[in-house]
């Protein structure tokens, strides 16, 4: 009998620390890191032309969105299926291409807000690829926002507004 109670002592001391554990609140700092990598994993997906590991950094619902917004056009991709299908295109166009002339980004000015199962953030990128058959750099102001699925940060709303656009010669 003292055994059983001591083991059941234990068992419950146990389970008391994991779920003290779990309910541990993460610093806001590292929320931030954890969003902020999340970017970064899907562009470096992007740049090693790998759909899945793209796909694996967003929200995978009708309610997803990426914008683009450029020589006053906005293009909206509403939904999930609909960004995968373009994500799919523009793999294939950067297949197609050397690697030295496949786009490369340069993030930068992250300002990332929390609120708790939702995070949004602006940025600025610099972007280098090819443009219609041609070398072409832009600059871009980026509106994020990002929602936890399962504990993880994954993106709901991509929006790229380009501000400058030159064609290299």
């Amino acid at each position: 009998m003292k055994t059983t109670c001591c083991l059941l002592a234990v068992i419950a001391g146990l389970i008391t620390s994991a779920v003290a554990s779990r309910a541990a609140p993460i610093s806001a700092e590292t929320e931030k890191a954890a969003v902020k990598a999340v970017l970064e994993e899907e562009k470096n997906a992007y740049l090693a032309l790998d759909e899945a590991r793209m796909a694996a950094t967003w929200i995978q619902q009708p309610s997803s969105m990426k914008l683009f917004v450029y020589d006053g056009k906005e293009i909206p991709i509403n939904g999930y299926a609909a960004i995968a299908a373009r994500t799919r295109k523009d793999l294939e166009g950067e297949r197609t291409l050397e690697s030295a002339s496949r786009s490369r980004f340069e993030f930068s000015n992250y300002r990332i807000t929390l609120q708790g199962d939702s995070a949004w953030l602006t940025c600025n990128v610099r972007w280098e690829g090819v443009a219609a058959g041609s070398p072409a750099t832009s600059m871009q102001s980026r509106v994020y926002v990002l929602q936890k699925e399962n504990d993880r940060w994954k993106i709901a709303l991509m929006a790229i507004s380009q501000l400058t656009f030159e064609k290299k010669t």
